[in-house]
């Protein structure tokens, strides 16, 4: 009966001269990166009374 085999750590690599070790980026600067991205232009059509008023704009029931 053969051994499973065994997986051995992986080293990191040395930076080639000229370069720099960075750490990838964190998901918060990733986020960040998309929301600067993205643009505004649909999120100005939302009302800004919508979280109070979400009846009145789904179905049409009187404002708060």
């Amino acid at each position: 009966m053969s051994q499973p085999a065994r997986r051995t750590p992986s080293k990191p690599t040395p930076a080639q001269p000229g370069q720099r070790n960075v750490a990838p980026a964190s998901l918060w600067d990733k986020l960040d990166a998309l929301d600067k991205a993205r643009s505004s232009a649909p999120w100005r059509a939302v009302p800004s009374d919508l979280a109070e008023n979400v009846k009145h704009y789904l179905d049409g029931q009187p404002k708060r």
